[in-house]
């Protein structure tokens, strides 16, 4: 009766070296694609944000009682649009998945055109594996220095001006 208690023990015990790695894969799959999501969201936020901030950019048409040209106006908007853009890249990102990459901003008959992407963070857990398996696989990523640029994050948002909209 002893002896069968402790073959049962033993089974319970192999059982759980067994299963207690998928689970914690499993446990840590969940957690890395929430923290990457948290990331695509504040981004998208970001996007939002800031082409709400650009589409109301405001330039006047007179500086020092002189008539602004066209192309003078469109750098001046530029310019703001440059500071709306240092003013978000600020911001850190909720987890350490991402990082913050390119984010410009651009207008063409005063709809706002926002771009953001967001590679893989090489300093992260996730981003170093991801890029090591990847890279172990597929020979195609040496010309852009071993970076996996399949999971990156590309935003676009476009805010249409409210004159440019059909009302019809």
């Amino acid at each position: 009766m002893t002896e069968m208690k402790l073959m049962q023990k033993g089974q319970s015990m192999v059982e759980f070296s067994v299963i207690f790695p998928f689970f914690l894969f499993l446990v840590l799959a969940v957690a890395y694609f929430s923290f990457a999501f948290a990331d695509y969201l504040q981004l998208t936020y970001i996007a939002r944000d800031s082409a709400r901030e650009a589409a109301i950019v405001s330039v006047s048409s007179q500086v020092n009682n002189k008539t602004r040209t066209e192309n003078e106006k469109q750098q001046a908007r530029e310019a703001k649009y440059k500071e709306i853009c240092n003013k978000y890249k600020k911001d850190s990102l909720i987890s350490d998945v991402y990082t913050m990459g390119d984010f410009k901003i651009t207008s063409k008959d005063d709809d706002v055109l926002v771009k953001i992407n967001a590679p893989l963070n090489e300093k992260s857990v996730l981003g170093n594996t991801i890029n090591t398996l990847w890279n172990f696989f597929a020979k195609e990523n040496e010309k852009d220095n071993n970076k996996v640029r399949a999971f990156d994050i590309n935003i676009q948002y476009k805010m249409y001006n409210e004159k440019n909209v059909d009302k019809t």
